[in-house]
């Protein structure tokens, strides 16, 4: 029982004498806010869709919102948490052009490793569709080869420009890692 009053006073030197318990407030306090916000805006978004859904249908503007607010809930209803989450890292964080450094987010840099598993994945998913012959699933990877397109060439640059190599000459592959210890001002 020694060791545990060693930790105990170890503990309170590091969180309350060094003032770690500063940075669980603060933790504390973001999740707060990402909580409150999430939450009003869910009400505000689930309060109008649930408004147009019981709109009276005569009218061509209420059948149309309706179709919006119908695929709206479907889409975020029918499909998988992790889904969302890699459309939103794989397709629509790299269409914001929104830059990352591999030294201000290591974790998170890492991801990107995984787009060749998941591209691997989305062309066997649409030889599949093609060999069942269900031609209206087999667009769902289509459009996500061509909102990745960018990416794609990241990863498999494919350069045909050049009709004759110099002699004596080599390629080199080569990874742009001039981001790596300098931070985006």
């Amino acid at each position: 029982m020694g060791n545990f009053d060693i930790r105990v006073k170890r503990f309170i030197d590091v969180f309350i004498n060094a003032g770690a318990y500063n940075k669980v407030l603060l933790g504390l306090k973001n999740t707060i806010i990402i909580a409150v916000l999430g939450l009003v805006i869910g009400i505000l978004i689930g309060t109008l869709i649930a408004t147009i859904r019981v709109l009276p249908k005569y009218r061509r503007l209420p059948r149309i919102l309706n179709g919006f607010c119908s695929f709206y809930v479907s889409l975020f209803r029918g499909t998988p948490v992790v889904v969302q989450l890699l459309v939103f890292y794989y397709v629509l964080l790299p269409l914001l052009n929104i830059k990352m450094t591999s030294v201000a987010h290591p974790v998170e840099s890492c991801f990107g490793l995984t787009f060749p598993i998941f591209l691997v994945i989305n062309i066997c998913f649409f030889i599949f569709w093609l060999i069942i012959q269900k031609y209206k699933f087999a667009l769902f990877p289509l459009v996500a080869f061509l909102l990745c397109y960018s990416q794609i060439r990241t990863y498999f640059p494919l350069n045909f420009h050049t009709s004759k190599l110099p002699e004596n000459s080599f390629k080199v592959l080569s990874y742009n890692i001039m981001e790596i210890g300098r931070a985006h001002v």
